[in-house]
C-alpha cells in the first residue's frame, strides 16, 4: 500500500493504474432485493347484493321521527322529500315543493330516517338482492367515534341520519335488514326493521 500511495505521489499515475490492474479482483456482493410483493388475498364477500340505482344520505335531515317508509308515487314521494328538507326545500313559483323526479314504471323509492342519532354521518345501502321470493335490503350507518378530554363526558355529534335510496321496481315483497352490530370488526348482524308488499 506504501508504494502505491508513492506511484500516485509522484509523476508515474500509468504505473499506478498498472498496479492496481494487477491486484486481485473482488466480486462484488449482492445487492439485497426486495422481496417480491404477492398480490393480497381477496376479501370474502359475505353480502353481494347491488347497490341502489339513486342515493341520497347524510347526517342532517329535517325529519326527526324514527322511521322507514316506501312512497309510492311522486306525490307522496314529494311529501317525504318536504318532510326531509324541511325549510330547506325548493319551491316553484306555485309554492310547491321540488322533488327529484322518478320514473314509477321502473323504479320504486325507500326513505329511511333514523331520528336523533349521534355520531352517524349517513346511511347507505349495503346490499338489494333480487331472491325468489322477496326483494331484501340491507344498510347501515356511517358511524365513528368521538372523545372527551379531562372531566367533560363524551356527548358526541347529535345527528338526524337519512338514506333516501332508488331502486328497481319489484312486484316482490321487500324486506329492509339493518346491520345492528355495534362491536368493530365483528360480523353484522340483520335485523329485519320493515317489510312491504310487492308494487
Amino acid at each position: 500500500m506504501h508504494a502505491l500511495h508513492i506511484m500516485f505521489a509522484g509523476t508515474g499515475l500509468a504505473l499506478g493504474a498498472f498496479a492496481l490492474a494487477l491486484q486481485p479482483t473482488r466480486e462484488l456482493a449482492p445487492v439485497p432485493q426486495p422481496p417480491t410483493a404477492q398480490p393480497a388475498a381477496p376479501i370474502p364477500k359475505e353480502w353481494t347484493g347491488k347497490p341502489p340505482l339513486v342515493a341520497f344520505s347524510g347526517s342532517f335531515s329535517a325529519e326527526r321521527v324514527r322511521g322507514i317508509t316506501r312512497p309510492a308515487d311522486q306525490a307522496s314521494w314529494r311529501d317525504v322529500w318536504t318532510r326531509h328538507q324541511g325549510e330547506r326545500a325548493e319551491k316553484d313559483s306555485f309554492g310547491e315543493v321540488i322533488a327529484p323526479e322518478i320514473d314509477w314504471t321502473n323504479c320504486m323509492a325507500v326513505a329511511i330516517f333514523e331520528g336523533l342519532a349521534r355520531n352517524n354521518r349517513g346511511l347507505y345501502v349495503v346490499g338489494i338482492e333480487d331472491q325468489s321470493d322477496r326483494v331484501l335490503l340491507r344498510y347501515d350507518g356511517r358511524t365513528y367515534q368521538t372523545a372527551s378530554f379531562g372531566d367533560q363526558p363524551d356527548r358526541g355529534n347529535t345527528v338526524t341520519p337519512y338514506g333516501l335510496f332508488i331502486l328497481p321496481r319489484s312486484s316482490k315483497p321487500l324486506v329492509i335488514e339493518e346491520n345492528t352490530q355495534n362491536l368493530l370488526g365483528q360480523p353484522p348482524i340483520w335485523t329485519e326493521r320493515a317489510r312491504f308488499d310487492g308494487v
